[in-house]
């Protein structure tokens, strides 16, 4: 910015000589106006739109950012590996990130899902299966 204020006073000074502060002002209320130009006509141009990408991605068109997995709640599974709060259980077969409410949990210990949330699945440790 700093650099464009004494571009915008040199030229005012190598033209006007005293009167160099009045005509930098002028210069720069011009600049200020084709500015705001630009930006209204920008809003307007096929560069913009090719540019910048306004459509969006929404549920409506079928796009999701993840797979529901809340059928996983109240379900129980063994414990792949150590839960340090994160890892791993099988449930129902499959493998399935996990995240324990806070507690490490060892391998092969019981755990119940007790939330989802988008793609984080929250277990608890349970004593029986």
């Amino acid at each position: 910015m700093e650099i464009l204020a004494a571009f915008v006073y040199g030229i005012a000074f190598l033209f006007g000589g005293e009167n160099a502060l009045y005509i930098a002002v002028a210069i720069s209320i011009v600049l200020v106006v084709l500015l705001v130009y630009f930006i209204k006509m920008m809003a307007k141009s096929k560069f913009l739109n090719e540019l910048v990408l306004f459509k969006r991605s929404t549920k409506d068109e079928g796009y999701t950012s993840a797979e529901g997995r809340e059928y996983l709640i109240g379900k129980r599974g063994k414990v792949i590996g150590e839960l340090r709060p994160a890892g791993a259980v099988f449930i129902d077969n499959n493998p399935v990130d996990v995240v324990s409410e806070g507690a490490y949990i060892k391998k092969g210990e019981l755990v119940e899902v007790v939330a989802v949330n988008g793609n984080r699945v929250v277990v608890r440790k349970v004593d029986e299966f």
